[in-house]
């Protein structure tokens, strides 16, 4: 796993976390923003670098390698965790692990509560073909990617992130997401949890983790984002979503 890190280290750190199939590329203006008061951490989770094949398995031993890189160079406290999507259960592993002390947590439609079998299969086999298919370079499977998960200027190394991303990979994240259960008695004295999902029907599963987070936390803010679809303004104006992160970060 390649870890990346911008701004001065002397100052608070946030730990940015992308998105399954979510191209680091698809962070710079969060990175470009957050630097200027911030340190800036983001690991570049095992599939998802476009310069290697890089083979993912669990998200424990992800978590190892980070924590120790982490701790190692920082210490044992972040200010703030910002992730978006399956970024979200990677970032929940990391709060709940507590080797690392965070301040804030914010997470937008991050798949928290655990899905059945079936769920896991059929998701497991759309992200194959869509991913197949882009790897073909098939001209309306590319057009779809670009209206709902990838912006046109960041769409080659979109693709050849794709290119080195192995289906067993992918059915190990869609494996470990589906298991995944968020605790509901995570010590969170000392954490704000902020919690964004979007208003289309599509988001109704994030719409249930809001509420779970919302019954079982007492210092969680959750929000709907009135019409929107999955992570759609964090993708397609980022300069509007990075505004709205800087004030649940001050």
């Amino acid at each position: 796993m390649k870890i990346l890190e911008y701004g001065d280290s002397k100052k608070n750190k946030i730990i940015l976390i992308h998105g399954f199939q979510m191209h680091i590329d698809s962070l710079k203006v969060y990175i470009d923003t957050l630097k200027k008061d911030y340190c800036v951490i983001v690991p570049v989770l095992p599939g998802h670098n476009p310069d290697i094949k890089e083979e993912f398995e669990s998200f424990e031993r992800c978590l190892d390698e980070f924590e120790e890189y982490y701790i190692n160079k920082f210490g044992n406290e972040a200010y703030a965790i910002i992730s978006f999507s399956m970024g979200g259960v990677f970032a929940s592993y990391i709060w709940k692990n507590a080797k690392i002390k965070i301040n804030k947590i914010i997470m937008e439609s991050s798949p928290l509560l655990k899905w059945n079998d079936l769920m896991i299969n059929i998701m497991t086999k759309k992200y194959l073909s869509l991913t197949r298919a882009t790897r073909e370079r098939n001209p309306k499977i590319i057009t779809q990617a670009t209206n709902s998960i990838v912006l046109e200027e960041n769409l080659d190394s979109f693709l050849k992130m794709l290119d080195n991303m192995s289906d067993e990979t992918i059915i190990n994240y869609l494996k470990e997401v589906g298991k995944f259960n968020l605790p509901n008695n995570i010590d969170s004295s000392n954490t704000g949890i902020y919690y964004d999902y979007g208003g289309k029907i599509n988001e109704i599963i994030f719409k249930k983790v809001g509420k779970y987070i919302s019954k079982y936390y007492d210092n969680a803010y959750i929000h709907c984002i009135e019409g929107k679809g999955h992570c759609e303004d964090a993708i397609f104006q980022p300069e509007k979503k990075v505004k709205e992160l800087i004030k649940k970060l001050n």
